[in-house]
């Protein structure tokens, strides 16, 4: 409907046909591969549909999964308990963390400053957090009946979802830009102030260059 535009303006703006024709081009068990990966174990049907959100995923599994975003193309296994000691602090039980390399380090910084442009000028531009650099990306289903927000800094991955136990819709146009971003904001404004500001880093070998969404070429003064 918008013509030929560029992965990171169907990202920030969630157009949805051009997440199902990279689908179709890269077949979807090359997808469903891809986010075994990135620690999603929920069932997924090997469709296009997958574009359109049709999986059905927890809040922890969105949540590790743009972990490996943020860390660079790591994926460390999720863990609620690091260590247990008894009363005298001698160490009965330690959980180290499980990391491995599922991605390249700068696939996972290019995608990252898509979702980066998500959030300054796209559907998630409520999570906005001043003085800090924040990336992720918004999901509503169909009839809003849940709404998503993943969203992350260079230290941190939270994850808000929105929904009833017994689906039904959460009322007109609340979209997961609407519902959930504003909390995700109030959440985050809180947490940050306990790390420094930084930006999302560069991986050795690659360089941060400004682009036009339009033409998806280095941007020039002519560039909207």
């Amino acid at each position: 409907f918008h013509g030929q535009i560029t992965l990171m303006k169907a990202i920030a703006n969630s157009f949805n046909i051009p997440a199902v024709k990279l689908i179709d081009r890269l077949t979807p068990a090359k997808v469903i591969r891809f986010a075994r990966k990135l620690g999603i174990s929920s069932p997924m049907q090997p469709n296009l549909s997958l574009g359109l959100g049709s999986g059905n995923f927890t809040p922890l599994e969105m949540a590790s999964a743009y972990g490996v975003f943020a860390n660079q193309g790591i994926y460390v296994a999720p863990m609620a308990i690091t260590r247990v000691e008894d009363r005298d602090g001698t160490m009965l039980e330690e959980n180290i963390p499980q990391a491995r390399e599922v991605m390249k380090a700068v696939h996972a910084a290019m995608l990252t400053d898509m979702l980066k442009t998500a959030v300054e000028k796209g559907t998630g531009t409520r999570a906005k957090v001043k003085g800090y650099s924040v990336a992720g990306k918004t999901g509503t289903t169909n009839d809003c009946i849940d709404a998503w927000f993943n969203g992350f800094t260079p230290e941190l991955v939270t994850v808000i979802q929105f929904g009833y136990d017994r689906p039904r819709q959460l009322g007109p146009k609340k979209t997961g830009g609407v519902v959930c971003c504003p909390v995700w904001n109030e959440f985050m404004t809180k947490v940050l102030k306990s790390y420094p500001q930084s930006e999302f880093p560069v991986p050795e070998g690659a360089v941060r260059a400004r682009i036009c969404m339009l033409s998806g070429k280095p941007a020039s003064k002519g560039c909207p």
